[in-house]
């Protein structure tokens, strides 16, 4: 049987934004208020957290600041997935995007 990531609860939370991109300051707050109250892991970028609508830089710092300032206290699960298509893609392992590309040609030719 597989351990599981975690026991007890999650909690997803938002990512602050500015007009020019993730508030930090903000964030580090959201993270250690939800681990103060005893939260057992975290979300991160997912759908509550502003995943589909972040940059892929702005993605991928948002989740390695979590990881680092978490420092181990509790898990991150860091959301991945993208409005865009091409991020989606470039996450993809090659074989499944010749499948997927292959599809797209068949379904658009009817």
């Amino acid at each position: 049987m597989k351990k599981p990531i975690f026991t007890g609860a999650n909690v997803a939370i938002v990512t602050p934004m500015t007009e020019t991109g993730v508030n930090y300051p903000e964030f580090r707050r959201f993270i250690d208020n939800q681990i103060a109250r005893g939260i057992d892991s975290i979300t991160i970028c997912g759908t509550t957290g502003e995943g589909s609508t972040l940059t892929d830089k702005e993605h991928k710092e948002a989740i390695q600041f979590c990881i680092d300032h978490v420092n181990g206290r509790v898990p991150v699960i860091a959301g991945t997935g993208s409005n865009d298509t091409r991020s989606i893609e470039t996450a993809m392992p090659p074989s499944r995007l010749r499948s997927r590309r292959a599809c797209g040609r068949s379904s658009s030719s009817k």
